[in-house]
């Protein structure tokens, strides 16, 4: 299966940027007002869980919310055929 059209969503995506205008233009809800995507930063995609499982999202940013708590937000992209 081809996952080019992923691995290009990702490159975008890595751009705090393109990041931002998705959050901004896509996503519902009030919110997105409260965060600070302008500072929004990039972050490790690898982590380990509480069961020492390790994983990895496609992008990971920190936000601030309400300028005071930082939060991630994770992209995960995945391919999704309709048939």
């Amino acid at each position: 299966m081809d996952y080019s059209h992923d691995r290009n969503y990702k490159h975008l995506l890595s751009y705090r940027k393109i990041f931002q205008e998705v959050i901004e233009h896509y996503i519902e809800g009030e919110w997105k007002q409260e965060l600070d995507l302008e500072k929004a930063e990039k972050m490790d995609k690898s982590f380990i869980l509480q069961d020492f499982a390790e994983r990895e999202s496609d992008i990971i940013y920190r936000v601030l919310l309400n300028k005071k708590r930082k939060k991630s937000i994770c992209t995960s992209l995945s391919n999704t055929n309709l048939v």
